[in-house]
């Protein structure tokens, strides 16, 4: 039994698949100095990985997870993803008295403090699944080309 090639993403798929990839660099680049614009850039990290999601489950029979790993990375992935902007919000607003939130956690520098302190790891562990999905997607890729 033979498996048929997955199709190539659209060209949208593509410009909001690398788009998030930009995205995602440049607010780990302004994470150390630039906390307003990593604030910012991290929303519009978050805006694409809607656009993704929802793209994902519009066309998911037509590009169905490369491998066993994939079945179960992606979701992980976005767990994580939505996990981080979340936390960064309530470490804003209670750490930093700052952002949209700064009104409803006046007082809750600790809720902040402990938001913060989890934010962090939690970018080092989307960063890591990041690269596994990266080497999964070069195997499958390399699969393709030497059954083609």
């Amino acid at each position: 039994m033979s498996k048929q090639p997955r199709p190539p993403l659209s060209p949208f798929a593509r410009i909001v698949h690398w788009g998030m990839v930009a995205a995602l660099v440049l607010t780990l680049i302004a994470a150390r100095r630039w906390l307003g614009a990593h604030a910012v850039l991290g929303m519009i990290t978050v805006l694409t990985l809607v656009v993704w999601v929802a793209w994902l489950a519009l066309f998911r029979r037509q590009y169905p997870p490369a491998s066993p790993i994939a079945r179960y990375l992606l979701p992980a992935i976005v767990v994580v993803f939505a996990l981080i902007p979340v936390l960064g919000l309530i470490a804003y607003g209670g750490k930093y008295a700052s952002g949209p939130l700064s009104g409803l956690l006046n007082g809750w520098t600790g809720l902040g403090q402990a938001a913060a302190v989890v934010h962090g790891p939690l970018v080092l562990l989307l960063l890591a699944l990041l690269l596994l999905h990266t080497i999964v997607a070069a195997i499958s890729k390399l699969r393709q080309r030497r059954a083609a």
